[in-house]
């Protein structure tokens, strides 16, 4: 164990980054049967990369907290940007049985948009 103020320090940071390499390596958000790799919402939330999501209404879904944009691919390859969408109404897309119903009742018409890619 450590004993100067120096080494107690160090160790502290030693034994902290060993818990977030185990924390990334292991952590899993599971919700309703459906497990999401913690390193596939960590990119998201670094860059606007789009996840594709198990979805009839919803091929992938992208968001960028600092702006508060979040896009969203729909069948037949239409992107739109949603703008000032809190990151609350992102996670209950991602972690939500049926996007589709969650995008009518959550963001449909409720939030400002524009098109990013039309369909080819």
């Amino acid at each position: 164990m450590p004993t100067s103020k120096c080494e107690r320090r160090e160790y502290g940071l030693v034994a902290f980054k060993k818990f977030l390499i185990v924390s990334f390596l292991a952590f899993k958000i599971c919700i309703e049967h459906v497990c999401i790799s913690y390193f596939a919402i960590l990119n998201s939330y670094l860059s606007m990369t789009r996840l594709k999501v198990n979805s009839p209404a919803i091929l992938s879904v992208g968001y960028e907290p600092d702006s508060e944009s979040l896009q969203l691919e729909f069948p037949g390859s239409a992107i739109y940007e949603y703008h000032r969408v809190k990151p609350i109404i992102y996670m209950g897309l991602m972690h939500t049985e049926s996007k589709g119903s969650y995008f009518d009742s959550h963001i449909k018409d409720k939030y400002e948009y524009t098109l990013v890619n039309e369909s080819r």
